[in-house]
């Protein structure tokens, strides 16, 4: 029994490593929720989710998949997180800003804390 109940344990905690971490931005217009499902300690990662929602209207989001941005190669300096739909692109700094751009052309940007 005591087996039974150490393995659940050590099985459940190995569950938790992977399931995410999450943080939320919010800006002026925004809540963006970002969860990295990557292990602990990795700077790159390309398990990353975005949910963001408009203040005020809970029915209004968009769901995302994305990746974590660094400056330099491989094990970079982490610098945030970039997701694309369609022809948009978001970028969501580290220092707490969001920035949305189309085309290559920055569409809006707005800076929040994280919560």
């Amino acid at each position: 029994m005591k087996r039974l109940l150490l393995i659940s344990t050590l099985f459940g905690l190995a569950s938790l490593a992977h399931a995410g971490n999450v943080q939320t931005l919010v800006t002026k217009t925004f809540t963006i929720d970002i969860t990295t499902h990557c292990e602990e300690g990795e700077v790159t990662c390309s398990k990353v989710d975005y949910v963001g929602t408009r203040n005020g209207k809970p029915n209004d989001r968009i769901k995302l998949k994305g990746r974590t941005l660094t400056l330099g190669s491989g094990q970079g300096r982490f610098i945030g997180y970039e997701f694309k739909n369609g022809a948009y692109l978001y970028k969501v700094l580290e220092e707490g800003q969001l920035q949305i751009f189309k085309g290559g052309k920055l569409l809006q940007r707005e800076t929040g804390v994280w919560k």
